[in-house]
């Protein structure tokens, strides 16, 4: 009988003991969420309206997956080159978005577009006369739209890989293989496939050796292993 009651009274501590430890973590969970509940969402630095999905939005700011939620805002908007979130604790989400910047104009169809350096078509030039201007009959194009002609990403990506004072005036299609870029009263023939960064590195050597000698060249042909130059 001793016996009976030593061992009700251990497993009665147990059931105490476990419905102590259920109650304190319940309790826990309870203050984390009023604590650290998510009650706003900041966008910052830009005037394109952001739409998320609510499932990733826990409603506790611990656990809201920022990984997921920037992969899921750069997929559903194409014109942001990146999306930074940062958690401001104890109660809001910002979202810091980076528009796509672009570096030429693309003139098609009697239209001109902004284009960034991967493609994108950013929006109409709005008058920006500064910006290189790409002249390629491609079709219909539209903001947010992906270019994958080949001439228009050969030529995005020669931008992106000479100095930042060449200033590009204009590049155009040389024949069937090459392009023809205008440079300060100079024509570069470039082709329209190849690596971009190894033609740009030879333009850079050569435009050093004419400002030694100070005299610009009429032809800049860098088609070939060994570029040719006329005067």
């Amino acid at each position: 009988m001793i016996h009976g009651h030593a061992h009700r009274r251990y497993v009665t501590r147990i059931v105490i003991g476990g419905v102590c430890i259920a109650g304190s973590m319940y309790g826990l969970v309870v203050l984390m969420n009023s604590v650290f509940s998510l009650q706003s969402v900041e966008v910052v630095g830009t005037e394109i309206t952001i739409e998320i999905n609510k499932k990733l939005l826990n409603t506790n700011l611990l656990f809201i997956p920022a990984d997921q939620l920037r992969n899921q805002i750069l997929k559903d908007h194409v014109l942001l080159s990146d999306v930074e979130i940062q958690k401001k604790y104890p109660h809001t989400i910002r979202i810091i978005p980076q528009l796509r910047l672009p570096i030429a104009r693309l003139r098609t169809q009697e239209r001109i577009v902004l284009v960034d350096k991967d493609g994108w078509i950013v929006g109409d030039a709005d008058g920006l006369t500064k910006l290189p201007i790409l002249e390629f009959d491609i079709g219909e194009v539209y903001a947010g739209m992906q270019i994958k002609d080949a001439r228009v990403i050969s030529s995005l990506s020669f931008l992106t890989n000479i100095p930042d004072d060449v200033l590009v005036e204009r590049i155009t299609t040389l024949d069937n293989a090459s392009l023809r870029v205008r440079y300060d009263r100079i024509d570069i023939y470039i082709p329209q496939s190849g690596d971009m960064k190894e033609v740009g590195a030879t333009l850079q050597t050569l435009r050093t050796g004419f400002r030694i000698k100070g005299k610009l060249p009429a032809i800049v042909d860098l088609r070939f292993d060994k570029p040719v130059v006329t005067f």
